[in-house]
């Protein structure tokens, strides 16, 4: 008898402008085993199910498995405990919201937990692995330091911070939660990055969205013209 996985998450983890009238945020995060029985599911067992969240409001945004049957959960946090483990990336809310990334085993235990933000605001949109059990954290910020590593793509921050204009951010952690690179993604207007995938061959990808006519893509096509006033 063959035993799939199926694993649910909150669907997104918007960065909302305060939490007063959301109250304190939880976070389910619920595996459960699907047997497979005559070609079909008939019948579905919770393996474990776990709530994280710490002293404020708290999203789920995008889950993951590594090769190892490793979980990994992101999403963005108002809470200044309650998040990151000793010794992380990052034990210490940066600014008025974070990003965050963590680890469970295949059993549930966690094993690693991290903000990830800088001096202003970050949203997570989208966690994926490679074969190598590598992590990728894609997202936006309005951070203008805190956020990309030296050498990396786009080091500077592109937006206009504080007045509400970000950049996306693509950050690679390798599975003992070592930052490995990270870079900002954007012009001088707006960016989100939502989605982010890898290949077999170890690229990664980052897919989005953008208000900025330009340093966006390569090469010679065109650029999008301004848009209309919203």
């Amino acid at each position: 008898m063959k035993t799939k996985k199926l694993l649910f998450a909150s669907p997104s983890c918007p960065a909302p402008a305060s939490s007063g009238s959301l109250g304190i945020g939880i976070i389910l995060l619920i595996a459960c085993c699907l047997l497979a029985v005559a070609n079909s599911f008939s019948q579905a067992t919770r393996l474990w199910a776990t709530y994280y969240s710490g002293t404020s409001t708290d999203y789920g945004g995008s889950v993951a498995v590594d090769p190892s049957d490793n979980v990994y959960m992101a999403g963005f946090t108002l809470s200044a405990a309650g998040i990151a483990t000793v010794g992380a990336h990052d034990v210490s809310l940066g600014g008025t919201g974070d990003a965050y990334l963590v680890k469970f085993s295949a059993a549930g235990a966690r094993l690693w937990a991290t903000y990830y933000g800088g001096t202003d605001t970050e949203s997570c949109y989208s966690v994926a692995t490679d074969a190598s059990g590598n992590v990728y954290l894609a997202g936006n910020t309005t951070s203008t330091t805190g956020i990309a590593t030296a050498g990396a793509q786009q080091t500077t921050f592109g937006g206009s911070g504080g007045t509400g204009q970000g950049d996306a951010f693509l950050v690679k952690f390798n599975s003992a939660g070592v930052r490995q690179w990270a870079t900002y993604y954007g012009g001088t207007e707006d960016e989100w990055g939502l989605s982010v995938a890898t290949d077999a061959s170890g690229n990664v990808y980052l897919a989005g969205n953008t208000d900025s006519p330009s340093g966006i893509a390569s090469g010679l096509g065109p650029s999008i013209g301004p848009r209309p006033a919203r």
